[in-house]
């Protein structure tokens, strides 16, 4: 006969059958550490009764859905009714009895023996009770054993392939009424910098349940192994604590106010613990997650200890850091796998093409291609910045710390974790004296001579594109293979953004000048610096961002003046597929349709989401820009763009304040260097819109060719397929070459990531996503952004979600405030016959602040939540100066009206 109750007086060689548990409690105690006294139940008298209901439970599982939690909760609580039907005999109950007093208390816990050990872990999982009187025990074993087919633990065993039957053993332990509880880990669990040397100590007031659980609120401690005391602590308000409940189990309960603001633990209560964690570490020789438990007269109660699993997995040791500030604006929402695989490849080329030209060492760079090659990331389908290659990247670079912040601000991306890590994991060796020489000559180099570079550059580009275009227009590309398309494009995109990384050096120009003006703004006046700066960016003279809206006003307004012709386009407009061909019957209006085709060969590529491949642009689908202009044919935009006042009154109270300061004409310089930069910026966005036109056109080409090969149903199921895919197909290089397959399984997951909510930010661990949750204030009718663009208006909110159906219709734009999580330099065409602009994304440098400047429309950005807050109809009061946005009346209140 199976012996079926152990204890401390066991041998080591008769608890194979205790679970880990009781296992880990035998050690402890035999190692002389404070345990509370104990026996545990074999798993084979689990096995003994288990045998009776197996086959039951086995049709309940084969049944389960492991995709619904519903039904997953359902089977678990079946298979608990089965245990609690089992009968366990009056000899095995006398076995347990002998062993129970009726003057004591017991905690009751699961010991699996697949448990707390270093492969697998059930921390958390399993049950334990609390309080038990001996009447309790008996239906308390039976509970602990129905929860290793709980609803997370058949999840859990199936996830991890874990197809053995379940053996589960139960320990019973004097209770202990704890006053003060908590956990301890040996080494700091989030794996930070000397995470061996540091002990950390979650406490909280009344039984440990309350602190595992995360029910109760706690102080946290760390301790150093090598300095001996406490070095870091926190302390929260402690309201709850977990008690006994006199029918059995726990209960919460308001913790005493005269405790609720102290530490919970003494420094002599943490030196104590930290000194068993590290007896009990040494013993097992692997670090230790451990409960533990302080009663009334100061004792200290070990528990429970097990390892902690999560080390040598790492995974809470962050990767990476994912944020989409800036980048959303120009790839939001879901991307097709086509435009990701190429715009991780653009940033490669140029951001390695930037540092080498500053004078970072080729070796090093090339040792670091990965870190290029990831500066985007990509997570259900929406586009990402990588932090950490972002931060590592910069570090490259000599004195770049105050940089990061500035650049932080400059791209409305919010400070965090890694902000002031100040060493890379990619590169740990000091910067020679002579490269940090090298790189300050090339980056002055670069900046005296940054005139001549754009403007060849531009000259450069436009040959390219109209290259192309000409290309284009006599059918080159009819002509060549598949494999033929992918070489010109990757020609193409080598040739084109090899050269672009000049712009990204500009970019950093325009960010430090910028910061340094206001900085000295701050320092040597009494003016606000934000607003202030703001005012003086008013009216930058030959800003390309604003000409494709100019051509489309020169336009409309050439329409409005010829009702017949008006008549025409209307009637071309309901046309459900418009092409330019259609205007040949324009006899009489050769001035519009010459209009026209320069609008497209100009400025074709612009428009909403334009920088995604898949996006049909006016090119593309011209009916769309004729819509756009019979839109505008019933606006008046006489007073639309932004006079020089606001600029000239803030240059006479700068000047005045300055006037005989040391820094005045470093504030000049710097001024001047900053809108040199920030139109320079602008203006080969308009470029890139282009260049990402050419490789949407590139890409329509190839589609055409796989179509007509048989390789996929549709010219445009290329964007469905990844780059690596098709090129593989083409050059010989395919493991699976069924790319109708991909597409369809691509487009599945496109669907589903639609209807995905999506968070700002992530960190990735091992592979795992988790999101990063922006702390959210109360709304009470007030809330702030960042000024971008100076004015005071009232009106009412026009929240876009759905770009689409404002897009066809600018009307419906018209005199509203437009609210949006984010834009990009096709909104352009909004803001113009919008009365304002709420944004949650963007800073004062991004292009919807440089756009709302020029148009003269009060503009703020940075409003955390502003899409979810207002609603479509409420009334606002924006305060564009100062970024403060009142709410006057929701819509609601206005219906009621």
């Amino acid at each position: 006969m199976e012996k079926i109750i152990f204890d401390s007086t066991s041998t080591v060689e008769n608890l194979n059958s205790v679970g880990g548990k009781a296992y880990n409690l035998f050690f402890l105690e035999r190692e002389g550490l404070p345990v509370p006294k104990w026996f545990c139940i074999s798993s084979h008298l689990f096995q003994k009764y288990y045998i009776s209901i197996k086959e039951d439970i086995k049709k309940i599982i084969l049944g389960i859905d492991l995709n619904n939690l519903e039904d997953i909760k359902e089977k678990s609580s079946a298979i608990e009714i089965l245990f609690k039907g089992i009968v366990i005999s009056s000899m095995d109950q006398e076995l347990i009895s002998k062993r129970l007093s009726t003057s004591k208390l017991y905690a009751v816990r699961s010991s699996a023996l697949d448990e707390d050990g270093v492969e697998n872990s059930y921390a958390g999982q399993l049950s334990t009770f609390l309080y038990m009187n001996s009447e309790q025990i008996v239906d308390s074993i039976k509970l602990c054993w129905a929860s290793i087919f709980s609803h997370r633990n058949i999840q859990y065993r199936l996830l991890n392939e874990i197809h053995d039957a379940p053996k589960v053993g139960v320990v019973i332990q004097e209770m202990v009424d704890a006053k003060k509880a908590g956990v301890m880990f040996t080494a700091h669990p989030l794996l930070k910098d000397n995470f061996l040397d540091e002990i950390v100590i979650n406490a909280g007031y009344g039984a440990g349940e309350g602190i595992v659980s995360d029910q109760v609120e706690t102080d946290t401690y760390v301790f150093s192994k090598s300095k001996k005391k406490i070095t870091d602590s926190q302390y929260n308000e402690k309201k709850l604590q977990m008690v006994r409940n006199h029918d059995g189990g726990v209960k919460l309960e308001s913790v005493d106010a005269s405790k609720q603001n102290i530490s919970v633990l003494t420094n002599n209560e943490v030196s104590k613990l930290a000194g068993l964690g590290i007896q009990i570490r040494n013993f097992y020789q692997v670090e230790q997650d451990i409960e533990w438990c302080i009663d009334d007269n100061g004792n200290v109660h070990i528990t429970q200890a097990r390892p902690i699993t999560t080390i040598d997995k790492g995974v809470n040791k962050v990767d990476f850091f994912f944020d989409n500030s800036n980048v959303v604006e120009s790839f939001p929402g879901v991307n097709t796998p086509w435009t990701l695989g190429h715009v991780r490849d653009i940033y490669s080329i140029s951001f390695r093409k930037a540092c080498l030209r500053i004078g970072l060492n080729r070796k090093q760079i090339n040792l670091n291609y990965h870190l290029f090659n990831n500066l985007i990331g990509i997570y259900h389908g929406r586009m990402f910045y990588n932090l950490t290659n972002w931060y590592a990247m910069m570090r490259f670079v000599p004195f770049t710390e105050k940089y990061i912040k500035v650049w932080e601000e400059m791209l409305g991306v919010r400070p965090n974790e890694f902000t002031e890590e100040k060493e890379s994991r990619y590169l740990n060796q000091a910067v020679t004296m002579l490269n940090g020489i090298k790189i300050f000559y090339n980056v002055i180099y670069v900046f005296t001579s940054l005139d001549f570079k754009l403007n060849k550059l531009d000259s450069k580009l436009k040959a390219l594109f109209y290259d192309y275009w000409e290309e284009e227009s006599k059918g080159v590309h009819l002509a060549i293979t598949p494999a033929a398309s992918i070489e010109r494009i990757e020609k193409f995109k080598s040739e084109l953004f090899q050269d672009t990384d000049v712009t990204l050096i500009n970019d950093v120009y325009a960010f430090v000048f910028a910061g340094l003006t206001k900085k000295i703004i701050k320092n040597s006046t009494n003016l606000d610096p934000d607003q202030t700066f703001n005012d003086l960016l008013y009216g930058i003279s030959g800003m390309d961002s604003i000409k494709p809206l100019n051509a489309i006003i020169d336009i409309a307004t050439y329409v409005k003046s010829d009702d017949v012709l008006f008549k025409k386009l209307k009637d071309f407009e309901t046309l459900p597929d418009f092409k330019i061909s259609h205007f040949k019957n324009l006899i009489d209006n050769k001035t519009f349709v010459d209009m026209f085709n320069e609008y497209i060969q100009l400025y074709g590529d612009r428009g909403i989401s334009e920088l995604k491949l898949e996006t049909q642009t006016y090119r593309e689908a011209p009916g769309k820009l004729l819509r756009l202009i019979l839109s505008y044919c019933e606006n008046d935009f006489k007073n639309l763009f932004q006079d020089d006042q606001k600029r000239i009154d803030a240059e006479i109270n700068i000047n005045k304040q300055l006037k005989s300061h040391s820094k005045r004409f470093f504030y000049k310089f710097c001024l001047r260097m900053a809108k040199r930069s920030i139109n320079y910026r602008e203006n080969f966005r308009l470029h890139r819109s282009r260049a990402y036109g050419v490789l949407r056109r590139m890409t329509n080409n190839l589609g055409n060719k796989m179509k007509a090969i048989g390789d996929i149903h549709q010219s445009r199921d290329i964007y469905f397929l990844e780059k690596s895919d098709v090129y593989n197909k083409y050059t010989g290089l395919s493991f699976n070459q069924n790319l109708i397959e991909k597409v369809k399984n691509n487009k599945l997951a496109f669907q589903r990531y639609e209807t995905t909510e999506s968070f700002e930010r992530y960190t990735i661990q091992q592979g795992i996503f988790h999101k990063v949750l922006v702390e959210s204030k109360d709304f009470k009718g007030d809330f702030e952004g960042i000024p971008c663009s100076g004015g005071i208006i009232k009106g009412e909110v026009l929240v876009v979600k759905d770009l689409s159906e404002v897009n066809r219709n600018t009307s419906l734009a018209k005199d509203k405030i437009l609210v949006s999580k984010m834009t990009d330099p096709g909104w352009v065409f909004l803001m113009a016959v919008s009365k304002g602009l709420i944004v949650e994304k963007g800073s004062i440098l991004s292009h919807t602040a440089i756009i709302g400047r020029e148009l003269g429309i009060p503009t703020v950005v940075g409003v955390k939540g502003a899409t979810e807050l207002l609603k479509s109809g409420d009334q606002v009061e924006v305060n564009a100066n100062t970024g403060i946005i009142k709410l006057l009346k929701t819509e609601g209140e206005e219906n009621e009206r």
